[in-house]
């Protein structure tokens, strides 16, 4: 009748064995260490598709870019429009850039940029980003504070 004491332990193991083990997937994993050369300058093209009416509405659109990446080890800064972004390239060459908040057009703009680094993979190729721009934006008109988010899938190519 030791049965219970093995499913006790084994049980007592496992919870051990999640504790510590550590986590499978992830949106990010680990920095680069060998990292690509994605710095440079960008053309952006966004997945078609009409601005949310309510972005309309305060005068927003997409960003024309260019996107300018510059990169320090795993550390990125890049500049959309005049907003400035920093982050982080990874080992699986995805990466997140992210802006503080900044005053512009009588608002304020967050911006966030997720996407991937593809390098060339045949002689004559051209390397490309591929990811989502999520952009947040309030503006301040006389009728009082407007919110809106614009949320697009984009291409990037060496200018």
């Amino acid at each position: 009748m030791n049965s219970g004491r093995f499913w006790l332990l084994a049980a007592s193991l496992a919870g051990v064995a999640f504790v510590v083990s550590p986590g499978c997937g992830g949106s990010t994993g680990s920095p680069c260490t060998s990292c690509p050369p994605i710095e440079g300058t960008y053309a952006l093209e966004f997945a078609p598709g009409p601005v949310p009416q309510d972005c309309a509405n305060i005068g927003v659109q997409l960003p024309q870019g260019p996107l300018e990446i510059e990169r320090t080890g795993p550390q990125l800064t890049a500049s959309l429009n005049g907003v400035e972004l920093t982050g982080t390239l990874y080992a699986s060459y995805d990466f997140s850039l992210l802006s503080s908040p900044t005053q512009r057009d009588g608002g304020v703009d967050t911006f966030t940029l997720n996407g991937r680094y593809i390098p060339v993979l045949r002689d004559g190729g051209t390397p490309q980003i591929n990811g989502t721009f999520l952009g947040n934006y309030t503006r301040t008109p006389p009728q009082g504070t407007q919110r809106c988010t614009l949320n697009r899938s984009y291409t990037a190519t060496p200018e």
